[in-house]
């Protein structure tokens, strides 16, 4: 089960994906120096940042709470959401992100995995657990989606 190419070819194309493609390696870079040159960031470990990683979760869900009665994504007015309130929720996802990308390059520098390959398998991943998008099979409804989800995610744990 592989991206098609007209689903690869239109997310490539996106401008705000080339805008946020952009943006990623420029933090990547900031990563890689923090981890080169930063005393504290060379002494830190899988360990020493888990507590960050379960922190900065809360912090986002903590952020979420707010938009808990807004709709469906595409259905909300322009301007509808507080600017801080977006504010809030944007700088906790990047502060959750810094976790991810720290881990990352913790098992990148053991020799372990990298950023690629946590992408890979995540986008391989998601391509598996939805073979309406990625496959043949047929799912029209939300709760069509959910069975194929739960199917998939037994069958990958035998």
């Amino acid at each position: 089960m592989s991206t098609t190419p007209d689903v690869a070819q239109q997310s490539v194309a996106s401008p705000a994906n080339a805008q946020a493609a952009a943006a990623l390696a420029n933090l990547l870079h900031i990563v890689d120096w923090l981890f080169a040159e930063c005393p504290w960031w060379r002494t830190q470990t899988h360990a020493s940042l888990a507590s960050f990683v379960l922190e900065e979760a809360r912090e986002v869900t903590a952020a979420l709470l707010p938009l808990a009665d807004f709709p469906v994504p595409g259905r909300l007015l322009p301007g509808t959401i507080a600017p801080e309130i977006s504010s809030h929720l944007c700088s906790e996802l990047g502060d959750l992100l810094l976790q991810v990308l720290s881990q990352a390059k913790l098992a990148e520098l053991e020799g372990f995995f990298s950023l690629t390959d946590v992408l890979a398998q995540l986008s391989a991943k998601l391509e598996r657990r939805h073979p309406h998008l990625f496959a043949t099979a047929h799912a029209s409804t939300p709760e069509e989606v959910d069975a194929l989800y739960a199917a998939v995610k037994a069958q990958e744990r035998t």
